[in-house]
């Protein structure tokens, strides 16, 4: 079976053997990610799970701000769901109508998780520039209305391609991998809906440093005048890498996670012939890259979330008590 030739309809291949990949589904890089997905899924598992159980257990933390963080591990935890059935099933569906299921699972589960990446940064920036108002602008109620819209939108997305967005059964041979059964056009319209919101977080987390820049700078300068020279490394106060280090921290995880499976999966959509390899390298290493960002964005959030990390220390401190005693 072969892939129509048509660039707008499908992707070819010039370097196979059969001018398609569709027989490969035992090539390396499934076995690669088949591993790195057994390794990778407890992590996300259990991080995410920790996080939710430090919030369902305090109740101080049933706020606008923490129910945002509580979708992204929910959303996080799908991510999980979807890399268990991948692990199951090894990109081996009998049929399509399974094989879209599994990938639209992925697809929702990691459209939620970048869409509650966004709803999170919104909240941060409405808490700086709308400080005195931020419990006015943001209430529970509107924040819980703004998960469920984040969720719908993604969940349809997800269940695009089993209502019929796909390449057809015809095009089907046993291999379930992303740009396969995908058409062009979805391929596409997925790139923009992850594209727009993480540049829409980058550019909320570089106006959020340059505001607290301005702050630190005048700080910085109260303290000098007042004979209290700021220490640091390369004439920046300690508070200024702080402000770096979160910034790259939460920027820099989204875009090495997500950036090289979504610019490959551009370069793949936009050439007109795309080898195997880089079909199959999209649909394997690059997409559990982009999963691994699931694993870290728990940590992330509680490391940035002084109250949630002082509940994870205490709760800490107190296993280790009970084991001591």
């Amino acid at each position: 079976m072969t892939l129509n030739t048509d660039p707008t309809t499908t992707l070819s291949n010039s370097s196979s053997p059969e001018g398609n990949c569709l027989d490969d589904a035992d090539n390396v890089h499934e076995t690669v990610r088949h591993y790195a997905l057994v390794a990778l899924t407890p992590v996300i598992l259990i991080t995410n799970l920790v996080v939710l159980l430090l919030l369902a257990a305090h109740r101080p933390f049933r706020r606008p701000d923490l129910l945002l963080i509580a979708s992204l591990c929910c959303a996080d935890l799908m991510v999980g769901a979807a890399c268990i059935a991948t692990i199951v099933t090894r990109a081996r569906e009998a049929t399509l109508s399974g094989c879209l299921l599994r990938t639209g699972l992925s697809v929702f589960a990691v459209q939620a998780s970048i869409f509650c990446l966004l709803a999170v940064a919104c909240d941060r920036l409405v808490a700086i520039v709308c400080a005195l108002r931020y419990n006015h602008f943001v209430t529970y109620r509107r924040a819980m209305i703004a998960v469920l819209l984040l969720w719908g939108l993604a969940l349809l997305f997800g269940l695009l391609p089993l209502l019929g967005w796909n390449r057809g059964e015809e095009l089907y041979a046993g291999y379930c991998s992303f740009l396969l059964v995908f058409p062009p056009s979805f391929v596409a319209t997925s790139f923009v809906l992850a594209l727009l919101p993480i540049g829409a977080i980058l550019l909320i987390h570089a106006y959020l440093y340059s505001q607290a820049r301005v702050h630190i700078r005048r700080i910085d300068a109260m303290e000098r005048v007042l004979g209290q020279k700021p220490c640091g490394t390369l004439g920046m106060s300690v508070r200024s890498w702080k402000c770096v280090r979160t910034v790259t921290l939460v920027a820099g995880c989204v875009l090495a996670c997500w950036c090289p499976f979504l610019l490959t999966s551009l370069y793949a959509l936009i050439t007109e012939r795309a080898a195997c390899i880089v079909i199959e390298v999209v649909g394997t290493h690059l997409l559990v890259l982009g999963y691994v960002n699931s694993a870290l964005n728990p940590v992330v959030y509680v490391l940035r979330n002084k109250e949630l990390k002082a509940v994870a220390w205490a709760t800490v401190a107190r296993m280790c008590k009970k084991r001591d005693s």
